[in-house]
């Protein structure tokens, strides 16, 4: 029951990064893994991080957020026919150490 869950949560919620940047300079920045695969047994906590990398010419603040998504042919929706954001109690299973971050130029943070 508890991969079930697991694995429903991890096709129905996307971890996403909103990144606040000016609107000059480039924007080549990296996610490493760009997936985390993982299951658990029920009542089992489990702790994994990714890293990001700031390969701009310019500081940055990320904001991370959990936000539930469906797949309608092939593509993740967020939002309903009425633009309402897609809703799941799944949300609530992944927290994150910090509400955003501050990485300068050049560096990379573990998250």
């Amino acid at each position: 029951m508890a991969k079930t869950k697991i694995n429903n949560l991890l096709t129905t919620l996307i971890i996403t990064t909103a990144i606040l940047f000016p609107l000059s300079g480039a924007f080549a920045d990296s996610v490493n893994p760009a997936v985390i695969d993982f299951s658990a047994k029920g009542g089992e906590m489990l702790q994994k991080s990714f890293n990001y990398s700031n390969d701009s010419d310019h500081d940055k603040t990320i904001i991370l957020d959990i936000r539930p998504y469906v797949v309608k042919g092939g593509i993740a929706v967020f939002a309903d026919e009425n633009g309402n954001p897609i809703t799941s109690a799944m949300k609530g299973w992944i927290t994150f150490n910090k509400s955003q971050l501050s990485i300068p130029k050049g560096e990379n943070a573990d998250i």
